[in-house]
């Protein structure tokens, strides 16, 4: 069972996102929880970076991150991230 409310696993998420990409700047983070029977926790991070292009060396690792934090809150969904640009983004990207 979860230990952490809705608000705070959302503001865990966006720090953990926020503290790992380096490669442009984090403009949004939108956390919404699925009603999946398997606990699927839909990420969406709106960022802004040269060329709509992040390290691939921090995306391809930060699922990891955050579903240690996640495990760390008592928390059993799973994160599905999803990267979008700015310029793709629209009304997403108002944080």
């Amino acid at each position: 069972m979860a230990t952490g409310t809705k608000s705070s696993i959302e503001d865990n998420i966006s720090s953990v996102v926020r503290s790992h990409i380096r490669s442009g700047d984090v403009v949004n983070v939108i956390v919404e929880h699925s009603d999946d029977p398997d606990g699927i926790i839909i990420v969406k991070i709106i960022f802004d970076a040269k060329n709509n292009k992040l390290d691939v060396k921090e995306t391809s690792q930060l699922s990891r991150h955050v579903w240690k934090r996640l495990i760390e809150l008592g928390e059993p969904g799973f994160p599905s991230l999803s990267f979008i640009a700015k310029s793709e983004a629209g009304k997403l990207a108002a944080a």
